[in-house]
This record gives structure tokens, C-alpha cells and sequence, in this order.
């Protein structure tokens, strides 16, 4: 079984050779490709690739060019990917021993189109140390798993899903028209499609960096808008199959995505909602029901 490991990246040189020395680290049984997609990186990044030889695959994007993100980067990678199972690890990020195997072998099932592990954050302390602590949410119930992205934060990190190749036919890409949420979109997608499996295991650390060498930028508002946009589309074709009220789902969930966002304060949030629910429930009775007992099932 051939493993492809893909590794966007754009101005890393400071990272990029811990994050490759932790793929080749890993201790292996079955085929590895590791596959560097560079965004046009300006600084050393090029140099330090070219250093590991034949034991990467280095795609650089055509100077005339001007596409530019994590999707385009992660998309060039996949262009060229031969493996049987695809993964991705971000180049400030890095995994952690044994992650490899303990996923792989999960994959002998082959009702399994994809498997989720652990991921952990890195802190920087004042005295320059690094602290390692939990970036996955403690517990994990049955729903968690089975809708990962749709449920609640800090279940997912793109580091840490491989997903079996066959499935790109039928979901295709990543989403470039996407600024944000561009990796959610797609776990949700293989997961509507597939079965997962959640693996108990650390298997990445995950590196917050808001600079702009940060392909995939975590600005707040930027990611609060692209995600309320991907979970209410998500939830409507979780919750039903007519056209109707997916569209009724939709204004439902926008709706009261939007008081989160417009009100701060905790009363103004409450009376807001009161008034929204009702007026929804009027205008949609039956697709109000189905998302309110949906809301009650998924906590």
C-alpha cells in the first residue's frame, strides 16, 4: 500500500525540515511519497526541499501562475499523488511518532474511506520552551465522530485524516473559491459519502501562526463567516433531501447563525433569539421541528 503525504507550503524555511524529517521519522510499513507543493516561496524553503533528494517530490507553482492559497496548493499536490491513501500536514506543523502506522493498518477495512486521530498544540513559554498540550477536545462522543466538522470545534485537524484516494471521483477537489474552511468543506464532503473511523492517537502537532506565510489564514471574522456559510449548507443536506426544505433549513440556520455573530451582549443574544424562533416557526412549522429536534439529538 502506497501512502502520499502532502505538504503545502509557501516561505517556511525556518519549519519546513522538521515537518519533512517527521514523515520520513515515521516508522513505516508500506510505500511513502511525500509530495511538497510550494505556493512560490521567496526565501530559503526551496533550498532546504531540495536538500532530501529523491525522498520527496517537489511540485513548484508555474511563475506565470497568480493562483495562490492552500486549496491550489493542496489541489497541485493531489495532480501528482499516486497513492493508494492521502494525507496532508501542514509545513509549520509536524507528526508525531508511530501516527503512520496506527492509522494505516485501520485501513484493512475496507468499509473505511477515512480515519481521524488526535492532534496536539504547540506553545511557545516566555523562556523560549515549548509546551505540548491537547488541541483535540477530550472527550469524543458517537456523534463527534460520525459528524466530526458539523458538531462541535476541536474534533478535527486537517494533519491528522488520511482518506483513501478513490474517494476524490466521487467529491472531487478542494473548493478554491473558498478564502477559509476550504479543509472543513472537504472533510465534510468525504464524510457524507463514506465511513470514518476515529483513531485514539496523537498523531500531529498543530502550529497557530497568524503570518502572512500562513496559507490557510485563520483570520476570526474571515473564519466565522466561511464556516457559518459551510455548516448551514452542511446541516441542510444532513437534514433532508428536498430541495424545498434544505432551502428553508438554510434561512433557518443563517438566521440564527447571525445572532451569535450581530450580539454580544448575553440578554440582547436571548431576546434576539426568542423572537427569531418564533417568527420561524411560524413561517416554516415542520422544517423548524426537524431542525429543533436535530439541535436536541446532536448535543
Amino acid at each position: 500500500m502506497r501512502v502520499s503525504i502532502i505538504v503545502p507550503t509557501y516561505n517556511r524555511e525556518s519549519t519546513i525540515k522538521q515537518c519533512i524529517e517527521s514523515i520520513i521519522d515515521q516508522n513505516y510499513n508500506y510505500e511513502l511519497e511525500i509530495i511538497i507543493s510550494d505556493d512560490g516561496s521567496t526565501d530559503n524553503t526551496i533550498i532546504i526541499v531540495k536538500e532530501f533528494g529523491d525522498k520527496v517530490t517537489l511540485i513548484q507553482k508555474p511563475v506565470e501562475c497568480t493562483d495562490q492559497g492552500a486549496s491550489y496548493a493542496r489541489n497541485r499536490g493531489l495532480s501528482v499523488a499516486t497513492g493508494t491513501l492521502i494525507g496532508f500536514l501542514d509545513s509549520d506543523d509536524y507528526y508525531l511518532p508511530g501516527y503512520l502506522n496506527t492509522v494505516v493498518k485501520e485501513f484493512k477495512d475496507l468499509e473505511i474511506g477515512y480515519t481521524f486521530a488526535r492532534a496536539k498544540k504547540e506553545l511557545l513559554n516566555p523562556d523560549g520552551s515549548i509546551t505540548l498540550i491537547p488541541w483535540t477536545r477530550e472527550k469524543m462522543n458517537r456523534l463527534d465522530v460520525q459528524y466530526h466538522v458539523l458538531f462541535r470545534a476541536y474534533n478535527i485537524n486537517t494533519n491528522v485524516i488520511i482518506f483513501r484516494r478513490s474517494i476524490l471521483d466521487s467529491v472531487g477537489l478542494f473548493d478554491t473559491s473558498l478564502s477559509n474552511g476550504e479543509d472543513s468543506d472537504m472533510w465534510i464532503r468525504i464524510s457524507e459519502i463514506s465511513k470514518g473511523k476515529f483513531v485514539d492517537f496523537y498523531g500531529a502537532v498543530y502550529r497557530i501562526d497568524h503570518s502572512d506565510n500562513q496559507l490557510s489564514k485563520n483570520v476570526e471574522t474571515v473564519k466565522r463567516k466561511c464556516a457559518n456559510t459551510l455548516y448551514a449548507s452542511a446541516f441542510a443536506r444532513t437534514l433532508s433531501s428536498s430541495p424545498k426544505d434544505k432551502l428553508r433549513l438554510l434561512i433557518i440556520i443563517r438566521n440564527i447563525m447571525l445572532i451569535n455573530i450581530q450580539y454580544k451582549s448575553f440578554v440582547k443574544r436571548i431576546i434576539s433569539k426568542l423572537s427569531v424562533h418564533f417568527k420561524l416557526m411560524m413561517l416554516y412549522p415542520i422544517s423548524f421541528v426537524k431542525f429543533c429536534i436535530y439541535g436536541i439529538i446532536r448535543k
